[in-house]
Formats: structure tokens, C-alpha cells, sequence
């Protein structure tokens, strides 16, 4: 199971669902298509998220501080799918997500990453991704409380493989 099977499986809803329950249900497979695809990206680069609700805005984040301006793009883009998933699965009240235009742009943006993901694949390129990432975390995580620090060391193997 991977991310590009919850995408497939979303452009395939896409394309005969229609109602607002299914819109729905397709803004979260494509969300999670993204999502997974970007978490083994990173882990790929021997970047290892969380494992808790804070690993959505941690995979955005570490896309965001890359320092590649296609993946920091695809950071914002993972955002916005995650903003629109959680508008779909906690706030029932009539909504844009309830509508099938939306729904096939969530699996259009959901493509988007993938193919940002798979452009990344240069030796060079991941080992400089992954040099910006571990710099972002090491910054982020110096900058917690001693007590934090304490917890979580940054760059322990908790986020670096």
C-alpha cells in the first residue's frame, strides 16, 4: 500500500462520484496520497516524521525548508490538501468541498506533489535536500526549551535515520 493508491483510487472517485459525501471522501484520499508519498520521500532521504497528529504540519514543514523551491512549493500545496481534508471530514455544514470541481482539483494538486516528489530523484539534489532539512530541524529544535531539547535531541535518531 502507498500513497500512489490512495491518489488512484481518488481520480477514480473523481470520475464517477459526484455527490457531497463522495467529494468528500475524495479530498481526503487525495490528501493522504500526498501525504503519504511526501513522508517517503523523506524518509527516503533518511528523514524520519513523528509518529502523532503533529506529522501532517512536520512533513509540510521540512518540504518547506527543503531549500528546493519545487518541494517548498509542494509543501504549500500539501497544506492546502490538508486544509481542505480537514474542512471535509470535521465541518458538515454546506461547503466548496462538496462540490465535485473541488474534488477533482484536490486529486489534480495530489499529482502535482507526486510528480515534485518524482522530480527529485538526482543523487545530488537529495543529498542537498536532505542537508536543508536536517539544518531546518537542528534550528527548530535548538531553539525549544532545555526541557525540549532534553526530550527530543535535535538530530537524534528520532528524525534522522
Amino acid at each position: 500500500m502507498t500513497g500512489d493508491d490512495f491518489l488512484q483510487l481518488a481520480g477514480k472517485f473523481a470520475a464517477i462520484f459526484h455527490d457531497p459525501a463522495s467529494c468528500r471522501t475524495i479530498i481526503g484520499r487525495a490528501y493522504y496520497g500526498g501525504f503519504h508519498l511526501a513522508k517517503a520521500f523523506l524518509e527516503s532521504l533518511g528523514i524520519k516524521p513523528p509518529r502523532n497528529a503533529n506529522t501532517h504540519v512536520y512533513i509540510q514543514h521540512c518540504l518547506l525548508n527543503s531549500g528546493n523551491p519545487d518541494l517548498a512549493t509542494t509543501g504549500m500545496v500539501l497544506n492546502s490538501l490538508h486544509s481542505d481534508r480537514i474542512k471535509a471530514d470535521y465541518d458538515l455544514s454546506p461547503s466548496p468541498v462538496d462540490s465535485a470541481s473541488v474534488a477533482r482539483a484536490s486529486v489534480e494538486r495530489a499529482h502535482q506533489i507526486q510528480s515534485a516528489l518524482q522530480e527529485c530523484g538526482g543523487e545530488d539534489e537529495r543529498r542537498l535536500i536532505r542537508e536543508s532539512v536536517a539544518s531546518y530541524l537542528a534550528r527548530l529544535y535548538s531553539a525549544r526549551s532545555p526541557q525540549y531539547r532534553l526530550a527530543r535531541p535535535p538530530m537524534s535518531g528520532t528524525f534522522l535515520a
